[in-house]
């Protein structure tokens, strides 16, 4: 596995996303993202082409994620055919506290990835709103996992704040993309009952 990287961001937007910068290039004020992703039309158009993945269950506010890496192993000259690496996977806590996971989407990237409110989907990046994820260039699979962290025991204290060891909200799930997965497309992103 590359790496894991844990956060916690916030939305008022009410849907949270990691996306790749380089399409977002012209988005630097208001009117330059409401153009690009004020209606659900635009953010779906870069959800089929793989700028931006949807961490939408139709809430805002604060969400802690882990965002883990797989490895893509030494492909050499031999393409799909050679070592793939070690996947990213949920660990033993995290599998036993999971609520839903979505279907993959698809993730292109040029070497950098960014998760963040929707609304701070921009040129300037930073300022504890965006979290910065290091990737090879390529094509990624992305699934998400909602977890269930306040049904563990001790995961809260007794004024109801997270433990300091608690389960995160979301794990995100990245590893190298496949030519056969059909990839979600949709902008919510787990089906109802799946």
């Amino acid at each position: 596995m590359l790496g894991e990287a844990s956060c916690t961001l916030s939305t008022e937007a009410g849907m949270h996303a990691l996306w790749v910068p380089e399409p977002f290039a012209g988005v630097h004020d208001h009117a330059t993202w409401d153009a690009e992703l004020g209606a659900n039309a635009g953010i779906r158009r870069h959800v089929v082409a793989g700028n931006l993945v949807p961490i939408n269950i139709g809430s805002g506010g604060a969400a802690t994620f882990v965002v883990r890496v797989g490895d893509r192993g030494d492909r050499g000259d031999r393409g799909d055919r050679g070592d793939r690496g070690e996947p990213a996977g949920l660990s033993e806590r995290e599998t036993r506290y999971h609520l839903v996971s979505s279907r993959p989407y698809l993730l292109t990237t040029r070497g950098r990835a960014f998760l963040s409110g929707l609304e701070h989907i921009a040129v300037e990046t930073g300022h504890g709103r965006t979290h910065a994820i290091h990737l090879a260039e390529g094509r990624y699979g992305v699934t998400i996992h909602l977890i269930d962290w306040k049904a563990e025991p001790e995961a809260t204290r007794h004024d109801g704040t997270p433990a300091d060891d608690a389960l995160p909200d979301f794990v995100i799930l990245i590893n190298p993309a496949d030519h056969t997965t059909r990839y979600r497309e949709s902008l919510t992103t787990f089906s109802p009952l799946s």
